[in-house]
């Protein structure tokens, strides 16, 4: 397990950190207002902002999962599968966390 936490890329965990916050302001949110026909768009913003710092315990197994399949891959040498694994984990990552957590968003706006 050490030897784990010491070869993680550190940038990577971060990389998907960010664009998480991105994804679901940017993307999440939009979407979310429409589906829902919500009439509170700061709030389900603000939400979407708020939702990887307080539920952190959803999100760090995901970038484990992440880092750790990163991992594998380099392990590999190949260069073309690893940028395919990045882009892939940035998209999924987010995707997965807001999906999981979107009726959790619905119910909080009280829609």
């Amino acid at each position: 397990m050490i030897k784990f936490v010491e070869s993680t890329p550190w940038w990577f965990l971060i990389v998907l950190y960010i664009t998480t916050l991105v994804i679901g302001v940017f993307i999440g949110a939009p979407i979310m207002i429409e589906a829902y026909d919500l009439t509170m768009s700061i709030e389900v913003k603000r939400l979407f902002v708020l939702m990887p710092l307080i539920r952190i315990h959803y999100l760090l197994p995901l970038l484990i999962i992440a880092a750790f399949g990163l991992k594998l891959v380099r392990d590999r040498n190949n260069k073309l599968l690893t940028k395919v694994f990045i882009l892939a984990s940035v998209v999924l990552t987010p995707c997965i966390f807001y999906g999981l957590h979107a009726s959790y968003i619905y119910d909080l706006t009280g829609a």
